[in-house]
């Protein structure tokens, strides 16, 4: 048992869990390249003490505490849930598969660095889950030999669809090819799933509570 792991066993933490489901947002976005605005563009708002709110396209996404970006704060939340390692990945919505490419590369390299900067704080309690450009397979290439070679990091984190296209198309199996030689993981997160705008009445969510509610969902209440 390491030195650390073992103040924290003493202190009463009984941390031995493993959380693979946790998100980083960087305290701040640089301007797009050009220093226009560009539609998806993520950007940071302080909203009170210890907490920001991400805003994109000038509507406010979510409010988040700087546990998403303060490694010491993050450590205290996993000392208190009895976590003591946690891989860590980009929040999906700053995946950038929607913005243009150039732009998407620039927002999920920065996204990665910063990463990479709590893993480097993260007294070897966080490994790293990098995002990518998928929607540009040699610039998403590019940046898992880059996060994997020069980051350290473990794996990859990618939507569950690429504006659209599902993962398991022809077009990605290059770059699943080069996640395989490095032996990298791959963590899928559900994102903007396609054919919701088929969808004909109440919202998405509204219809899977009704589906829960016909299969007996009140009856486990």
């Amino acid at each position: 048992m390491g030195e650390e792991k073992a103040k924290r066993f003493r202190s009463g933490c009984g941390c031995d869990g493993i959380d693979v489901h946790c998100h980083v947002v960087p305290s701040r976005f640089p301007l797009p390249r050009g220093g226009s605005a560009i539609r998806g563009w993520p950007s940071m708002v302080v909203s009170g003490d210890c907490h920001a709110t991400v805003v994109i396209d000038d509507k406010p996404y979510r409010q988040v505490s700087d546990a998403c970006w303060v490694a010491e704060r993050r450590l205290e939340e996993m000392d208190r849930a009895g976590i003591e390692l946690q891989a860590l990945s980009p929040m999906p919505e700053l995946f950038g598969y929607w913005i243009e490419t150039g732009a998407a590369n620039d927002l999920v390299r920065h996204v990665n660095d910063s990463i990479a900067t709590l893993v480097a704080e993260g007294q070897g309690r966080f490994v790293g889950l990098g995002g990518l450009p998928m929607q540009d397979i040699d610039l998403a290439v590019t940046e898992l030999h880059r996060i994997v070679s020069e980051l350290g990091f473990h794996g990859i984190e990618i939507g569950s669809n690429i504006n659209g296209v599902a993962i398991g198309d022809p077009r990605f199996h290059p770059l699943f090819a080069e996640v395989e030689k490095l032996g990298a993981a791959v963590f899928v997160h559900a994102v903007r799933p396609a054919g919701v705008d088929r969808l004909v009445g109440p919202s998405p969510l509204q219809q899977y509570l009704g589906i829960l509610q016909t299969l007996g969902w009140r009856r486990l209440r």
